[in-house]
């Protein structure tokens, strides 16, 4: 970091553009306390926060409404994201992308349940981008689907 970094939360956000219209990303936050975080202290947060998410995923799968709201308590909004995808992950259950806070995450979240088939989930994503991917996976589904009854 550099010496002028102030004391405080930060967020390290990184933004890819790739293909026509999509867009993945990844945040990281973290705090400098007195002069700078070390490594050391990030590396053991991070780890800390890796082994709840392996509590977090364990308990998705019999309770994903509890491990979802174990998620609603993380105050940093990637982790409670990260968080989130570990639920959808752990639980296949869709709604759980609802509360996402990122947009474009909450749209990738959904876009994997489309490319699975279920392309009612169109209506929820807000990029139009995402949402203009979203109805060519629909029409694409639609016309096998057209096919498939019609050979």
């Amino acid at each position: 970091l550099p010496g002028s970094a102030k004391t405080g939360k930060h967020q390290l956000k990184v933004l890819v553009n790739y293909g026509k219209s999509q867009v993945a990303s990844a945040m990281f936050s973290f705090d400098i306390v007195g002069e700078k975080t070390t490594a050391e202290t990030i590396f053991g947060e991070q780890k800390k926060f890796q082994d709840f998410l392996q509590r977090i995923e364990e308990m998705a799968i019999s309770n994903p409404t509890g491990a979802a709201q174990a998620c609603s308590e993380q105050q940093n909004q990637a982790q409670h994201d990260d968080c989130l995808k570990t639920v959808v992950h752990a639980s296949h259950a869709p709604e759980y992308c609802d509360t996402t806070i990122d947009d474009n995450l909450r749209d990738n979240c959904y876009l994997s349940f489309v490319m699975e088939g279920n392309t009612g989930l169109c209506g929820k994503i807000k990029i139009d981008g995402n949402k203009d991917y979203c109805n060519r996976l629909r029409d694409i589904d639609l016309l096998s689907k057209y096919y498939q009854q019609n050979s």
